[in-house]
């Protein structure tokens, strides 16, 4: 089933970009790698949530569609980062499909669980979504002060 939700929602299972010849400080390949990370989380939670919206919810086409965009917007950013900082784009898949995996396990694979998912996600990703450039200082500065 997981599978087959990446592909519907992605239309492949292989992602493939060109690899940015860009050198990158350690710091900032970090930050990318992070924001990567979690705009993948991201896309996973709209993946699960869109499945189980068209479940529960099958006339609310407005809510679907809000969330297949979000999903798409938190892929892309994800893609984005990822080939940005160097990372393989077989990253990006792995990381969706564990990501799918986990939520599925949260929610127990029903639907009817799907409050665990908002309430484990949804705050996060929203923000994430709308002020993606404060994301991103607020990783640089947290990486910053690691050093």
């Amino acid at each position: 089933m997981r599978q087959l939700l990446i592909i519907a929602l992605v239309g492949s299972p292989s992602i493939s970009m060109a690899q940015s010849p860009t050198v990158l400080t350690p710091m900032l390949q970090r930050v990318l790698n992070n924001f990567a990370h979690e705009n993948i989380s991201c896309a996973a939670y709209f993946a699960v949530a869109s499945t189980c919206l068209k479940v529960s919810f099958p006339d609310d086409t407005q809510t679907q569609e809000a969330t297949v965009k979000a999903f798409s917007t938190a892929l892309d950013r994800g893609r984005d980062a990822t080939r940005e900082s160097g990372l393989k784009m077989e990253t990006l898949g792995a990381r969706l499909d564990l990501e799918v995996a986990d939520i599925q396990n949260l929610i127990s694979n029903n639907c009817s669980n799907f409050s665990l998912m908002l309430q484990k996600y949804a705050a996060q990703c929203k923000l994430l979504l709308e002020t993606p450039k404060k994301r991103m200082d607020v990783l640089y500065e947290t990486e910053g002060n690691r050093q």
